[in-house]
C-alpha cells in the first residue's frame, strides 16, 4: 500500500497517465488512470532467448555453422512475426551462445515452433554436432513478454 501511495504522488506517474490518455500507453477500457495498478501496456512483443552451451573450443565453429546455415535468415523469411533475431556469443569465452529473437507476439513464436523450416534446421544442427564430434552441453529457451520498451 505504501508503494502505491508513493507511486501515486510521483511526478512520473502524471506523465504515465498523460501518455495513456494520449494513446501512447493504452489503458484497459474503463481504467482509473489515477491508479497505476489499472494501467497496462498492450501491443508489446514476446522475446525468446535460446541458450546453447557448447564446449568453449567449439563456440566459433558453432557460430559459423549457424550463420552459414542461415538459420536466422530463414526464420525471418518464413515467419512475418519475427521482428529481429540476433546470434550472441559470450564475451567470457565459456562457450555460451544466445539466440535472441523478438516476436510480434507469442503466436508468431508458436508459428516458428511448428514450422517445417525449423524442423529441418534442427535436423541439420544434429548432423553438425555429429560431424563436429561434440554436442550441446545444455540447451533451453527462456521466454518473456515485454512489460516496457523505451
Amino acid at each position: 500500500m505504501q508503494k502505491r501511495q508513493l507511486f501515486k504522488s510521483a511526478a512520473s506517474f502524471g506523465a504515465l497517465a498523460l501518455g495513456a490518455s494520449a494513446g501512447l500507453v493504452p489503458a484497459r477500457a474503463g481504467a482509473d488512470l489515477s491508479n497505476p495498478m489499472q494501467t497496462r501496456r498492450t501491443g508489446m512483443s514476446h522475446s525468446t532467448f535460446l541458450m546453447i552451451k557448447v564446449p568453449a573450443e567449439h563456440a566459433d565453429a558453432f557460430v559459423d555453422f549457424y550463420v552459414e546455415r542461415r538459420i536466422l535468415d530463414e526464420c525471418k523469411e518464413t515467419i512475418p512475426g519475427l521482428i529481429r533475431g540476433e546470434l550472441l556469443k559470450s564475451s567470457q569465452g565459456d562457450g555460451q551462445i544466445c539466440v535472441l529473437c523478438q516476436w510480434t507476439d507469442k503466436d508468431a513464436y508458436n508459428q516458428w515452433l511448428a514450422s517445417p523450416v525449423r524442423a529441418k534446421q534442427s535436423d541439420d544442427a544434429m548432423v553438425f554436432f555429429d560431424d563436429a564430434g561434440f554436442t550441446a552441453e545444455d540447451m533451453h529457451t527462456l521466454e518473456f513478454d515485454s512489460a516496457q520498451a523505451v
